[in-house]
């Protein structure tokens, strides 16, 4: 994590950004499904596909160590927050 820090500054989103994000448009997710799943599940196309483009960067970055994926994951928060 501290590459991923490193690598978007001051900035450290993670997968509870996403969750924020969701949250103030009303949206939770359910206990019993994985993020993955979450992100399939969604309503509107345009949103599941955001989520799960997250979802896929937050684990390639967490436990795959890329850090490429860190500015992937604020380009994806961003847009999240504008709609």
């Amino acid at each position: 994590m501290r590459r991923f820090a490193r690598h978007i500054g001051a900035r450290k989103p993670h997968r509870d950004s996403n969750v924020g994000a969701l949250k103030r448009r009303g949206i939770e997710k359910p206990p019993w499904l994985t993020p993955m799943e979450f992100a399939r599940v969604l309503p509107e196309p345009d949103l599941s596909i955001l989520v799960e483009e997250f979802t896929a960067a937050y684990n390639a970055l967490r436990f795959g160590g890329n850090p490429d994926d860190a500015g992937r994951i604020v380009r994806i928060l961003v847009e999240l927050e504008s709609r």
